[in-house]
């Protein structure tokens, strides 16, 4: 659900990147930046609907070292492509922690629990006969 939300707001400020910059008077972005926040919150949304933990651990992990990064390197941008203010590598790095927090404390990745029984893999042995 955490992750559900996390997605549309991350898809949502690119989206609102492209018609109100700086977004919510807070995150001053390019739109390079906007289309890939839009990729990033669809491929959450989409690592969250198929239990796709890996990429929901990916996706975390650039948004962290997008982050870090922008608080370490100088300059105006991330590799030339995230605009680097304190607030918005604040973002990105609190986005990436969240993602990565959830995504390694559930299984799957998804924010879901995994299926209790009924699955192929819970299935039990029939019980051995000792007396014959």
């Amino acid at each position: 659900m955490v992750l559900n939300i996390v997605g549309i707001i991350v898809a949502l400020a690119g989206v609102i990147g492209f018609f109100n910059n700086p977004i919510i008077g807070i995150l001053e972005t390019s739109t390079i930046q906007n289309i890939v926040y839009i990729i990033l919150g669809l491929l959450i949304l989409m690592s969250v609907m198929k239990g796709q933990a890996m990429l929901t651990k990916i996706i975390g992990i650039v948004f962290a070292i997008l982050g870090i990064l922008g608080f370490v390197l100088s300059g105006n941008t991330v590799l030339g492509i995230v605009e680097s203010t304190t607030n918005v590598n604040s973002f990105n790095l609190i986005v990436g922690i969240i993602v990565l927090l959830i995504a390694f404390m559930n299984k799957g990745g998804s924010g879901h629990s995994a299926p209790q029984g009924g699955g192929m893999d819970n299935q039990q042995a029939p019980p051995q006969n000792p007396q014959m």
